[in-house]
């Protein structure tokens, strides 16, 4: 079950209240807030390409559900590319920094994140060489503290096409 609670800090109020399961490829989902819209764009592999938007503020991107709970999302949001990570029981308090160490097919990127509600973790501004080895890479490793996510990038590349393609034809 997907649970978009705060794909941003922009939107986590009007996420909260949105539950979305994906049963025998049908998207189903209760209401969410009147301001706010959640859309399934495309699926591949365990990537599901979504668009989100709140009073004009729009997050389009790539999420997934990790096994053991929590979310990560890649996407554009304000021009910006971010990761927005959700976990119910983070151990940083809400506006702290937490050192981030995100390892693409051996290759390491260091820098800082930011405790944005108490599920949700953001980083942003990654320059473009660690955009192109997203891209291209097989498997990622997020290090936030003592939490070690793995993720199997099969099909995110997809999802973010999809996601361009989106941006593109709205635009």
């Amino acid at each position: 079950m997907f649970n978009f609670a705060s794909l941003s800090r922009r939107f986590a109020p009007a996420f909260l209240a949105t539950q979305v399961a994906f049963a025998g490829g049908a998207l189903l989902a209760a209401t969410p807030p009147a301001a706010a819209a959640v859309h399934l764009i495309g699926e591949h592999e365990g990537w599901k390409a979504v668009s989100a938007d709140e009073e004009g503020q729009k997050f389009i991107g790539a999420v997934t559900e990790m096994a053991h709970g929590g979310q990560v999302a890649f996407g554009l949001e304000d021009g910006e590319v971010k990761l927005v990570l959700t976990r119910s029981d983070w151990p940083a308090p809400v506006g702290a920094n937490v050192a981030i160490k995100i390892t693409l097919d051996g290759v390491t990127y260091e820098g800082p994140g930011h405790v944005a509600a108490k599920d949700v973790v953001e980083i942003g501004d990654f320059n473009e060489a660690f955009i192109r080895t997203l891209a291209h890479s097989k498997q990622a490793v997020i290090k936030v503290g003592e939490v070690t996510w793995t993720l199997d990038l099969d099909g995110f590349a997809e999802s973010m096409a999809d996601a361009v393609r989106l941006i593109k034809t709205a635009g």
